[in-house]
């Protein structure tokens, strides 16, 4: 399993843009959610909820992100794991 944030990754380290995060943040989005959690989502930089986005969950082959992490990705520059960069990237080529 390839998560987009590490398990030992907090706190959350944010304000550091990937230079590729168009491309990722494209192949985020472009999957449909596959799970759900009740609630709302975090903004990670003010520690508020944020209504909007609710709490979606996507597994696709091994790869594993959340609303959240996307909203927080594309606010806050939100440092992923490098390898899930990398395979969201080419599962969403093959897509």
């Amino acid at each position: 399993m390839i998560l987009a944030v590490g398990p030992g990754q907090r706190p959350y380290t944010l304000n550091q843009a990937h230079p590729d995060k168009d491309r990722i943040l494209s192949a985020m989005k472009s999957f449909e959610p596959n799970a759900c959690a009740e609630g709302c989502d975090t903004d990670y930089s003010t520690g508020t909820e944020v209504s909007d986005v609710s709490g979606w969950g996507y597994l696709y082959h091994d790869l594993l992100w959340t609303s959240e992490q996307v909203y927080n990705f594309e606010k806050h520059d939100l440092v992923l794991n490098p390898e899930f960069c990398e395979a969201i990237l080419a599962l969403a080529q093959e897509a």
